[in-house]
């Protein structure tokens, strides 16, 4: 194999034709290995958050279109509909628990093979024995 220098110095001795022809070649050759490397990534998964956030920038684009608004402010607006339903969801769900530790302290439970036989009748399940 030669030297970067030797392949160098051995394409100043070509004809402009000759190395236009391998300007060519050399172009394709970048393009086809480029091809390659971006069909590796998309099966690999590397470009699927590129591609996701792609896709939900079109989508914000759009939206913002039809309301006629900015994109920044329905961003905006998306993101505090997005952190109040989270809020009000941990809310909930803690409120969930709190009554269900007051109603284990109370007493008001029932074991797990009640459970599992309720389950079972409500959603005709053969037993396990």
């Amino acid at each position: 194999m030669r030297t970067l220098l030797e392949i160098e110095a051995a394409i100043k001795q070509l004809s402009e034709s000759d190395v236009r022809q391998l300007a060519a070649w050399l172009q394709s050759y970048l393009d086809e290995t480029w091809d390659q490397q971006i069909e590796e990534d998309l099966t690999s998964g590397k470009l699927d958050n590129l591609i996701a956030q792609a896709e939900a920038e079109a989508k914000l684009l759009e939206k913002a279109a039809r309301q006629g608004k900015d994109v920044a402010t329905v961003a905006a607006e998306l993101l505090a509909s997005v952190l109040e339903w989270e809020a009000q969801d941990y809310e909930e769900a803690v409120e969930g628990i709190q009554r269900g530790l007051d109603d284990f302290e109370a007493g008001r439970f029932r074991s797990f093979e009640e459970f599992a036989e309720e389950q079972r009748r409500k959603y005709n399940l053969p037993s396990n024995s």
